[in-house]
């Protein structure tokens, strides 16, 4: 099962850079009962890596939380939910990621 979704994956990626459409792709992290961030599970990471070689952009959510000026805990309501702050620094992370890719020129222009 775990290849077939890598393998759908990866036909999506395929798809989107073939339609000239960027795919931004990123998993977020738990917060961790210590207070901060849990590993991604190694399924997830394989599963960002088979998208990443597909073509699409990955996000580091968790390099985004990271750098937010607020600790983990702040970040987010519960272990999954994001606070406030937590959707503004992932947002303003996201935007620039957004920014820097979206003009391209793998996406310029569909394959035909």
């Amino acid at each position: 099962r775990k290849e077939r979704n890598r393998a759908a994956a990866r036909a999506v990626a395929a798809e989107a850079r073939r339609r000239g459409v960027p795919l931004v792709v990123g998993i977020t992290p738990y917060l961790g009962e210590g207070g901060g961030l849990a590993p991604l599970d190694p399924e997830a990471g394989a599963l960002l890596a088979a998208l990443a070689d597909s073509g699409a952009v990955v996000f580091d959510v968790a390099a985004a939380l990271g750098a937010a000026p607020e600790p983990p805990p702040a970040l987010y309501q519960d272990h999954v939910h994001f606070t406030e702050a937590g959707h503004r620094a992932v947002g303003d992370a996201l935007g620039r990621l957004l920014l820097r890719h979206l003009y391209d020129p793998p996406y310029s222009r569909p394959e035909r």
